[in-house]
């Protein structure tokens, strides 16, 4: 090993890192993604650079080789690997640790060029690494992982590498927008003065990350679907991929393009007979009364008896006005006390205002006779609502039916809903109801007793 002819091998390496790459175990890499790795080594001192690529284009696969050769080439390199995640990140660091402890190829440049048998230090952590090759001692580890938002203050690094920061999180919240271009630019404070920022990615928001870049930055940089060959993805993969996801979830993965659309929920399923045992109630609803821009909705949502699947029947309404407006609270009373559900929720946003007019709701649902048992509750929601309601509602509508003569604009607004809808107050108020179902305890509870009273119907 220690006759292992390293210049020429590294030489040779750097002339076509797509093959090195196939020495580490990438080998679907070709010779297209030479120019992708090349955008990593030779990214500017003092400067950065970008690679925009589709999913599924082995842009990070690129990025693992290259910091490879890197550090083959410069071992006292001080790496910093940001990803949205702390995990994500980790996953990279991983990756490169496995290819300095086992890969035989990397082992014997190791061994012919630093005498080193093993990468391996007591510093080896998923956050901090430190390889053995290293021939300077450093306060920084030669790679640190970080997700957007960890504490990288006092911290130096010859090389960043920002890899997938902007996910489908930014795509739903302004404010994970704002939070991952706030972490971007304090890297500028912890790269050396002569380091380097390599950028990659798919963008998911025309206000993303990307979006702060100058235009100059992406020409010849970014590469959508059919830019570049990938053997795998055939007409026939591309046609299916279309169909499985939403015109503008394609468009920003795929066509590196955004486009204000997706495709609408659709109308549902109605069901003329309500024979749901119990129910659980979600109110949405704005506090401040002011014209206009005030409305509140409320959704209940039960499970029919009938059917071999559990089927959920659900029904709601709109009002035009906050539940500050007596008339409204009146309104949304009369509409629970025809369903009678077992817990109900209302979102909090403002702390006071909601304790006012929680305690006025469940003060005067005592009025209504015959009266029920009603677990009232509030909730402030700390996820996005385009979110939310793909999570709760879309991902659900197969097993989801519309009671029969239910609020024609309460369903039109879900059935009408997209994340650039005017209107979101049903289709929020449906995802709550969603939501509360399946963490209710009063519904565990309830579907606790049912069975235990079936049991016992059979053992009799």
């Amino acid at each position: 090993m220690s006759e292992f002819a390293w210049h020429a091998a590294l030489d040779d390496w750097l002339a076509e890192p797509h093959k090195f790459g196939h020495l580490l175990g990438f080998e679907k890499l070709t010779h297209e993604h030479d120019r992708w790795i090349n955008f990593f080594l030779k990214t500017p001192q003092g400067g950065r650079d970008i690679l925009m690529a589709h999913r599924n284009s082995y842009k990070t696969t690129c990025g693992l080789v290259a910091l490879t050769l890197l550090f083959m080439l410069y071992p006292e390199l001080r790496v910093l690997i940001v990803r949205k995640t702390d995990t994500y990140a980790a996953e990279v660091v991983l990756a490169l640790q496995k290819i300095f402890l086992h890969n035989p190829v990397v082992r014997m440049y190791l061994i012919a060029r630093w005498k080193c048998n093993s990468a391996q230090t007591k510093e080896w952590s998923q956050e901090k690494t430190v390889f053995a090759f290293k021939r300077r001692v450093t306060v920084q580890p030669s790679l640190t992982a970080a997700g957007i938002g960890g504490s990288i203050t006092g911290a130096h690094f010859d090389y960043i590498w920002l890899d997938d920061i902007v996910t489908k999180e930014d795509r739903y919240s302004g404010a994970e927008r704002e939070r991952t271009k706030s972490f971007v630019y304090e890297t500028a404070n912890v790269i050396e003065p002569t380091g380097s920022i390599m950028i990659t990615g798919t963008p998911w928001h025309e206000d993303d990350y990307f979006s702060t870049l100058p235009e100059s930055m992406f020409e010849g940089r970014k590469f959508r679907i059919g830019e570049i060959q990938i053997p795998e993805i055939t007409p026939e993969w591309i046609a299916k991929k279309k169909q499985e996801m939403t015109p503008s979830l394609w468009a920003a993965n795929y066509e590196l393009a955004h486009i204000f659309s997706d495709d609408v929920i659709g109308s549902f399923e109605t069901d003329a007979v309500w024979d749901c045992e119990y129910c659980v109630a979600f109110i949405d609803s704005s506090y401040s009364n002011k014209k206009r821009t005030d409305s509140t909705s409320v959704s209940v949502i039960g499970t029919t008896k009938r059917g071999p699947d559990r089927v959920f029947l659900f029904s709601g309404r709109n009002f035009p006005k906050s539940v500050a407006d007596a008339d409204t609270q009146r309104g949304v009373l009369t509409f629970l006390a025809q369903f009678k559900p077992i817990d109900t929720c209302l979102e909090s946003q403002m702390a006071d205002a909601t304790e006012i007019f929680f305690a006025a709701l469940r003060a005067a649902e005592t009025r209504y006779t015959p009266h029920w048992r009603n677990n009232w509750t509030k909730k402030h929601q700390s996820v996005a609502k385009p979110e939310r309601i793909a999570t709760h509602v879309t991902a659900n509508k197969y097993k989801l039916r519309a009671l029969a003569g239910t609020d024609a604009a309460y369903l039109a607004e879900i059935a009408n809903y997209n994340k650039f809808a005017e209107h979101d107050d049903a289709p929020d108020s449906l995802a709550g109801a969603v939501e509360l179902w399946q963490t209710s305890p009063s519904v565990a509870r309830y579907i606790r007793i049912t069975s235990l009273a079936q049991k016992a119907l059979r053992g009799a």
